[in-house]
């Protein structure tokens, strides 16, 4: 037992050595119930915009479970546009990224439409 205890205190002393950047140290919360809630029923008010997002950005982006960002959920988007900025962030899009499929399953977004669904996930705007 003194073994694993010892093993458990050099691991967190070795985590606390000040090598990792601040982006490798941020913790990401969990959502909050209301967040959920938000991300489970929200929709972009622009028509063209609310159809994409429902059959194309919705089934990952309002569950928690998929992985994907929650839609309102701004710490989790934050971490992705300080670690890739704007344009990164519809490069992974249009490319996939991760379990990002290629263009989002939106074959016929724009990078327009593209930007304004990352901005209504995000609650941002961009610059």
């Amino acid at each position: 037992m003194q073994k694993v205890i010892l093993c458990v205190m050099a691991g967190l002393l070795g985590a606390c050595d000040g090598s990792q950047s601040d982006n490798e140290r941020t913790v990401l919360l969990p959502p909050t119930p209301a967040q959920i809630a938000f991300a489970e029923d929200a929709m972009p008010t622009n028509e063209n915009l609310s159809e994409k997002y429902d059959r194309s950005c919705r089934a990952c982006h309002s569950l928690v479970d998929a992985a994907a960002p929650l839609t309102g959920h701004s710490a989790a988007w934050k971490i992705r546009l300080d670690a890739r900025d704007w344009e990164g962030l519809l490069a992974s899009t249009r490319n996939g990224f991760n379990a990002m499929p290629i263009n989002g399953y939106c074959n016929d977004c724009s990078d327009d439409d593209l930007n304004g669904l990352i901005e209504f996930m995000s609650g941002e705007t961009k610059p």
